[in-house]
């Protein structure tokens, strides 16, 4: 009885192993096939956002926001070559906070309130 449990205890073993070692993920193994993320789309749809908008060169608020948004945009074009992904979307959101916020200031929404 021992050699039995013995012996499948190395074939489970072996088999794990295996398995593990093959270089291939364990989804794919058994045939499942990983979701798709859209990992450039974000980024180029934050990025038409930020060539529609209209910064004042004589206006220094407005140069600092378009030098931090193009520096988050940067930041998520490196992380989305790295596969970063937590990190790109991040970015992005900050982009996207600071694009929000110039855009209130211009159209006097915050006047409104």
């Amino acid at each position: 009885m021992n050699y039995l449990k013995i012996a499948v205890m190395t074939v489970l073993l072996l088999t794990s192993l295996v398995a593990l070692g093959s270089g291939k993920q364990l989804s794919t193994w058994l045939g499942e096939t990983p979701a798709e993320t859209s990992t450039g789309a974000d980024l180029a749809e934050v990025e038409a956002v930020f060539n529609e908008l209209e910064f004042d060169p004589a206006n220094s608020f407005h140069q600092i926001r378009k030098q931090r948004i193009e520096h988050y945009l940067d930041l998520a074009r490196n992380y989305d070559d790295s596969d970063w992904d937590y990190s790109r979307d991040e970015a992005l959101q900050r982009a996207q906070n600071i694009m929000n916020h110039h855009e209130r200031k211009e159209s006097g929404i915050y006047a409104s309130l």
